[in-house]
C-alpha cells in the first residue's frame, strides 16, 4: 500500500480572519472567514455559494497586536478556488508577493505562539 504524505511546505493554522474576494465576471465582492490558513492555501466558509474559473483578486485583513495596540494588516492576494461544497466550505489556493506571503507567515507564527500550550501566557507562567 502507497503511503500518502502532505505536501505542504507551511503549516495550516486553525484561524479565523476575514478573506475577500471580487468576482471577475460581475465585479461581486464575496467576504469569507477562514476556518484555517497556510501562506499557499485556505479554507473559508462562503455565505453564498462561489462559482468562478481562474483567479480572482482579493485580500487578507489580518489582526495584529504589537505593544498593546490593535491593527490590521491588509495583505493582497490572487485566489484560484480548489474545491466549493454546497454547505459554504470554499477551498482556496493563494497567490501573492514575497513581501505578503512574509507578513502571512508572521501573523500565522503569532497564531501558532498564542494557540500553543507552550506559550508562556496559557502555561501560567507568571502566575503566582
Amino acid at each position: 500500500m502507497e503511503q500518502l504524505t502532505d505536501r505542504r511546505s507551511d503549516p495550516r493554522v486553525r484561524v479565523q480572519v476575514r478573506l475577500t474576494l471580487t468576482d471577475p465576471v460581475d465585479g461581486r465582492t464575496h467576504v469569507l472567514r477562514t476556518i484555517n490558513l497556510s501562506a499557499s492555501g485556505a479554507a473559508c466558509k462562503a455565505v453564498r455559494p462561489l462559482a468562478f474559473d481562474g483567479e480572482v483578486t482579493g485580500c487578507l485583513d489580518l489582526p495584529f497586536s504589537e505593544g498593546g495596540r490593535e491593527h490590521e494588516v491588509r495583505v493582497g492576494l490572487r485566489a484560484r478556488l480548489v474545491r466549493c461544497s454546497e454547505e459554504g466550505e470554499v477551498v482556496l489556493a493563494l497567490e501573492m508577493t514575497q513581501a505578503e506571503r512574509d507578513e502571512l507567515r508572521r501573523f500565522l507564527l503569532q497564531a501558532m505562539a498564542e494557540d500553543s500550550v507552550f506559550h508562556p501566557r496559557l502555561a501560567g507562567a507568571g502566575a503566582r
